[in-house]
């Protein structure tokens, strides 16, 4: 495992900031480890491939045109999300009132027209004696199961 320390030092050998004693020192640790000596070398391509690279100087007025581009850009980006977004609105309302009519329509069809179809009207009655019963037939009294039949002629 190569330290941190090494690394950085190997980095300040080849950009020139170490002086003779530690450049010294840094090979000789650099001689002893297969693995420090692997990554010497890798470094020293790395920085060679640098080397040899060229340097492209950007034009004088550089700046000046990236700016001009910038702006343009901005502006038809101005205009273009200004159109969009007012047609986005649009749309999105379209299509939430297209889905509301719709899903009125699914229900009104499969509740309130069957209910009409199968011959079943709600009563309040219906529903005050389904909650008188519930009353009537709680845990507390002992003729609960009477209710589901007579329980003490299935033993005989």
């Amino acid at each position: 495992m190569i330290d941190e320390k090494i690394i950085n030092q190997i980095e300040d050998y080849f950009s020139g900031e170490l002086n003779d004693e530690e450049s010294k020192s840094l090979l000789l640790k650099v001689e002893d480890s297969d693995e420090l000596r692997k990554h010497f070398e890798e470094s020293n391509k790395l920085w060679s491939y640098m080397a040899s690279a060229e340097t492209i100087e950007p034009s004088p007025d550089y700046i000046r045109r990236f700016w001009k581009i910038v702006s343009s850009n901005e502006e038809k980006k101005s205009r273009s999300f200004f159109q969009f977004n007012f047609m986005n609105k649009k749309w999105t309302f379209v299509s939430s009132l297209a889905v509301i009519l719709l899903l009125s329509t699914i229900i009104v069809n499969n509740f309130v027209l069957e209910e009409e179809k199968s011959g079943y009207v709600y009563e309040e009655d219906d529903e005050l004696l389904i909650h008188n019963l519930e009353e009537a037939l709680s845990k507390n009294t002992p003729d609960v199961l009477n209710v589901y039949g007579p329980w003490e002629d299935i033993e005989n």
